[in-house]
C-alpha cells in the first residue's frame, strides 16, 4: 500500500538525519500545499526540536529516499509537503480499488458482539429504532472490515410491565381477533392494544384529577398504582412471573405476533443478526452473580433487605442490585446476561448501540462487572446516540403518535419513485419498484448515519429523497453515472488496461487522492465508531468525480489510450463508492 511505504520513507529518513527511529509517523492529506504532508508536531518530544526545523531537515533526505515516489518535499511551517509522482499516484488509487475490502487476516483475532435494535414486543418499531438498526448494522460491517470477528445480537425486550399493559388490554377489548383477522402485520396488531391501554388509563387519570383538586399533585406513576388499569396489569405481571398458564400462553401468542412483524420490518431494511436472545430467557441470570458478589463484599446487604453497592467512590451514585423481596431489578439482568454472552461466546468485546437516555445505565454496569472482577469489563463500549425528531416536533409512543418504521419505508420508496418517473418516462412499473426501493432506502440510510451518531438530528424524508444535495441518492448518481458511462464505452472493463503516465490532470489528481484517502478514513470510523465519516467521505468522493467529470472529456477524449486510462480512474471510483455504500448497508443501482 503507497501510504505504508511512504510512512516507511518518513521513518528511514528520520533515522538517516537523526540516528533515532521515529516513535509515529503522521501523514496527512491537505487542502493545498502537496499531496500529502508529514506531520512534524508529533516528532517534536523525540528530537528535541521545533517541528520547522525537524521538516527543513527532512524534506530532502524524504526525497532522496522516495526516488520514483515522490516527485517534490518542501517543508512548511512544520510539514514536509510531499507531491507525489503520477504514476506512483495513479497506480495506487487505481489497482487497490478495483477489488473488494478484504479484512486483514492477521487482525482477524478480535470477536466482537455488537448488540442493537432491542425493541420490545408491545408494539412496532419506530424512527428510532431505524437510526439503531442503520447504525448497529454500519458499525458491524465497518468493523468487519477492519478485521474484527463479528457477532450481530439482537436482545429483545419481551417481558415487563409494558408488555402487560398491550396483553391486558386484548384481553378486555381484543374480542378474539388476531392479525390475519384483521389484514394487520403483527407488531401493528399489537401496538394498537398499546395504545388503547395507554389512552384508557389517561381516561381514569384525567377522571381522579377532576373528581378532587387535591388530586392534581399526584403524578401519573403514582397513579398507576391506585389505578383499576395500572392495577391489573401488574397483576397481569405477578400471574406470568407465577407461571400461570393461561396468561403465559397469552404472552407467547401476542410476542409472536409482534417478532413476525419485526422479521418483516428487519427484511426489509437489510437487517440480519448472529444470535437473537430474548429477555424472557435471560432475565435471572444475575441472581446467582449477585448473591456471589455479596459474599466477596462487593455489594452490602441493607436493613431492609435490599442487596446495594456504593459507587460514589467513581462519582456514581448507590446502586440496588436486587429487591428487598429477592427479586432482580434492571441492572441485575445486564450484569447475567453480559456475562453469559462474554464468556459464552468467548469475546474480546462488546458493543452496545443504545439511545443516550441509557449512559448512566451503562456507567453503572461496566463499573460493577468491574468491581466483580471481570477483566474484560474495560472491553465493553456503550456506543450512545441522539434522538431522532421529525420536522414538527418529537415522537410520543404511547399516544400513538411516532414515524412507524414499516409506513417510513414506504413513504421513502413512493417518493423515490415519484423523482424517478419525473426524470425519465416510459420504465416499466417492476423496475421502477425495484429501483425506487434501493433508493429510498439508500435515502433513509444514509441521511441517518450521515450525523454523527451522539447528536440529536431531525429526519425530513423529502430532503432525504434529493437527488442533488448531500444524500444518498447524490452518491448513488454517481456510481450510476460512471455504471452508465462504462456500459456506453463498448469497452470489458475485466480487460481494461490503463497508462498511468496518461493521466495528470489537476481534477484527476484530486480524485485519485480521494481514491487514497478511503483506507485510513476506513480504519478511523472503526475507531471512533462513526459512520458519518464514511458518508462524509463518499459525497466528497462523488464531488470530485462529478467536477472531473465536468472539466475532462472521458468518453470523448481525443486518444483511445487516454479513454481507457480515464475509465479506468473512473471505474476505481465506482468501486469505491460501491464498498463505501455497502459498509452503510446501502445496495447500489445502475440506473437512476
Amino acid at each position: 500500500m503507497l501510504l505504508d511505504r511512504i510512512k516507511e520513507i518518513c521513518r528511514k529518513a528520520c533515522v538517516d538525519v537523526y540516528e533515532q527511529d521515529a516513535p509515529e509517523v503522521a501523514i496527512d492529506f491537505p487542502d493545498k500545499f502537496g499531496d500529502l504532508a508529514l506531520n512534524c508536531f508529533y516528532l517534536a518530544k523525540t528530537y528535541r526540536k521545533g517541528p520547522p526545523m525537524i521538516a527543513a531537515a527532512l524534506a530532502p533526505a524524504i526525497l532522496e529516499r522516495g526516488e520514483g515516489i515522490i516527485h517534490a518535499a518542501e517543508a512548511v511551517s512544520g510539514y514536509v509537503n510531499l507531491t507525489l509522482s503520477d504514476q506512483s499516484l495513479f497506480e495506487a488509487a487505481i489497482k487497490p480499488a478495483l477489488f473488494p475490502i478484504e479484512p486483514d487476516e492477521a487482525k482477524s483475532t478480535a470477536k466482537v458482539m455488537v448488540e442493537f435494535s432491542s425493541p420490545n414486543t408491545n408494539k412496532p418499531q419506530h424512527l428510532g429504532h431505524v437510526r439503531n438498526n442503520c447504525l448497529g448494522d454500519s458499525i458491524s460491517r465497518i468493523l468487519a472490515a477492519t478485521g474484527s470477528n463479528i457477532v450481530r445480537a439482537n436482545l429483545i425486550n419481551d417481558r415487563g410491565i409494558h408488555i402487560c399493559k398491550s396483553m391486558l388490554a386484548y384481553q378486555k377489548e381484543g374480542e378474539g381477533k388476531t392479525p390475519q383477522s384483521e389484514g394487520i402485520k403483527g407488531d401493528h396488531f399489537v401496538g394498537q392494544f398499546y395504545v388503547l391501554f395507554e389512552k384508557r388509563f389517561k381516561a381514569e387519570f384525567d377522571a381522579y384529577r377532576e373528581q378532587d383538586p387535591g388530586n392534581a399533585e399526584v403524578s401519573k406513576d403514582d397513579f398507576f398504582k391506585l389505578s383499576r388499569w395500572g392495577n391489573e396489569a401488574q397483576q397481569l405481571l405477578q400471574l406470568w412471573e407465577n407461571g400461570d398458564e393461561e396468561t403465559i400462553q397469552l404472552w407467547k401468542t401476542m410476542n409472536a405476533w409482534v417478532i413476525d412483524g419485526f422479521h418483516q420490518t428487519y427484511a426489509d431494511l437489510g437487517i440480519s443478526f448472529d444470535n437473537i436472545y430474548l429477555e424472557s430467557e435471560t432475565y435471572k441470570h444475575g441472581k446467582d452473580i449477585v448473591e456471589r458478589g455479596l459474599e466477596k463484599g462487593v455489594f452490602y446487604r441493607r436493613d431492609d433487605g435490599a442487596v446495594e453497592i456504593d459507587l460514589s467512590a467513581d462519582k456514581l451514585d448507590k446502586k440496588v442490585v436486587l429487591r428487598s423481596d429477592g427479586t432482580s431489578v434492571y441492572i441485575t439482568q445486564d450484569i447475567g446476561t453480559t456475562v453469559k454472552k462474554f464468556e459464552g461466546e468467548g469475546l474480546s468485546r462488546q458493543v452496545w448501540v443504545v439511545g443516550d437516555e441509557q449512559i448512566y445505565h451503562f456507567k453503572v454496569l461496566f463499573k460493577v462487572l468491574e468491581k466483580l472482577g471481570y477483566e474484560w469489563a474495560k472491553d465493553c463500549y456503550h456506543l450512545a446516540y441522539g434522538m431522532v425528531n421529525l420536522p414538527d416536533g418529537k415522537m410520543k409512543s404511547r399516544e400513538g403518535k411516532v414515524v412507524d418504521a414499516d409506513d417510513l419505508i414506504s413513504e421513502v420508496t413512493e417518493l423515490a419513485a415519484k423523482e424517478i418517473r419525473n426524470r425519465a418516462e416510459g420504465i416499466d412499473d417492476a423496475v421502477v419498484i425495484d429501483r425506487a426501493r434501493k433508493i429510498g432506502l439508500a435515502a433513509l440510510k444514509f441521511m441517518i448515519l450521515s450525523v454523527a451518531p451522539q447528536t440529536t438530528m431531525t429526519y425530513d424524508p423529502k430532503e432525504s429523497v434529493a437527488f442533488d444535495g448531500d444524500t444518498g441518492p447524490y452518491v448513488l448518481y454517481a456510481f450510476a453515472r460512471i455504471r452508465r458511462m462504462i456500459e456506453d464505452s463498448g469497452l470489458d472493463e475485466s480487460k481494461l488496461e490503463f497508462d498511468a503516465t496518461l493521466l495528470g490532470d489537476a481534477t484527476e489528481r484530486k480524485l485519485a487522492l480521494r481514491l487514497l484517502q478511503f483506507a485510513p478514513i476506513l480504519e478511523r470510523a472503526a475507531r471512533d465508531m462513526a459512520p458519518s465519516q464514511i458518508c462524509t467521505y463518499l459525497l466528497q468522493l462523488a464531488r470530485s468525480y462529478h467536477s472531473h467529470n465536468r472539466q475532462v472529456p472521458i468518453l470523448k477524449a481525443d486518444d483511445a489510450k487516454v479513454r481507457e486510462a480515464r475509465l479506468a480512474l473512473s471505474r476505481a471510483t465506482a468501486a469505491r463508492l460501491q464498498q463505501g455504500l455497502k459498509l452503510l448497508g446501502i445496495e447500489t443501482v445502475n440506473r437512476m
